[in-house]
C-alpha cells in the first residue's frame, strides 16, 4: 500500500553469525572447518569451555542439581536453513559417533567434502539424532560467499568472553583490543581480508596474486 512504512515485499537481512539451533525435523548443514574438540561444562547455569586433551583432562562435576561436563564438538557450517554461517556446538554423544563413523569411512572422509542432513526427533531426555550424509559435492558458490564473508576463529569458543565472528571493522584510534578476546592460543593480530597487509597469514578462502601482490579471493578446497 502507498505511503506505508515500509514496502511491500520488505524482507529483514539476517545478521551473520550465531550458535546453529537444531530444529525438530531436518536440518541440512555444510561443515567448513575442522573439529575443534573440547569440555563443555555447565556450572550454576553458565557454560565454560575447556580445550580436551583426552579423557583424563575432564574437569570435575560441580555439585549444582544441573550442574554437568560433557565432551563436546565447536564446527563452523554453513546452515542452508539460515543461509549463513553459524557454530554447531555438538555434545549430543549418540550424533558425535554418528559422525565419527562418517569421518573414518573411506567412502566420505572429511566433512568438508558433502552436505549432512542432521534430523531431530523426539524431545527432552528422549529427544534422538540421525545424522545422514548427501553424495560427496563441491561446496556451492552460496557456501563460499557466506564464508569468506564471515571471518571466523573457531578458537574463541575457548576464551572468556571471546566471539567467533570476527568483526570486520578496523579498530579506531585510541581503541585497544579486549585481552579476553584474543584467540586462545595467541595474542597476535587477527587477520581478516579488510585489514590483511604483505607479511600477513593469508586468510581463508583468499590467495595472494603472485603478480600483483594483492589479496584475492580463490576457490576453496573443501
Amino acid at each position: 500500500m502507498e505511503n506505508s512504512f515500509l514496502p511491500n515485499g520488505y524482507e529483514q537481512p539476517k545478521s551473520g553469525g550465531g550458535f546453529t539451533s537444531l530444529e525438530t525435523g531436518s536440518n541440512k548443514l555444510r561443515i567448513v572447518s575442522d573439529a575443534l574438540l573440547m569440555w563443555l561444562e555447565w556450572r550454576d547455569g553458565k557454560p565454560t569451555r575447556h580445550p580436551y586433551k583426552g579423557a583424563d583432562s575432564k574437569p570435575a562435576k560441580g555439585s549444582g542439581l544441573k550442574d554437568s561436563v560433557k565432551h563436546a564438538w565447536g564446527m563452523i557450517v554453513y546452515n542452508y536453513k539460515t543461509k549463513q554461517i553459524e557454530v554447531l556446538e555438538l555434545d549430543k554423544q549418540g550424533a558425535i559417533s554418528q559422525l565419527v563413523a562418517l569421518v573414518q569411512n573411506p567412502a566420505w572422509g572429511h566433512p568438508k567434502g558433502y552436505n549432512i542432513d542432521i534430523k531431530k526427533s523426539g524431545s527432552g531426555m528422549d529427544t534422538e539424532y540421525m545424522l545422514s550424509p548427501e553424495p560427496p559435492s563441491e561446496p556451492s558458490n552460496e557456501v563460499i560467499e557466506a564464508f569468506t564473508e564471515t571471518p571466523c576463529d573457531l578458537s574463541q569458543l575457548l576464551v572468556e568472553g571471546g566471539n567467533v565472528f570476527l568483526s570486520s571493522a578496523t579498530p579506531q584510534a585510541g581503541n585497544s583490543a579486549n585481552p579476553n578476546t584474543q584467540p586462545a592460543t595467541t595474542n597476535a593480530k587477527v587477520v581478516t581480508p579488510e585489514n590483511w597487509v604483505a607479511g600477513d597469514a593469508v586468510p581463508a578462502g583468499y590467495s595472494v596474486n603472485a603478480d600483483t601482490g594483492a589479496l584475492e579471493k580463490k576457490k576453496l578446497p573443501f
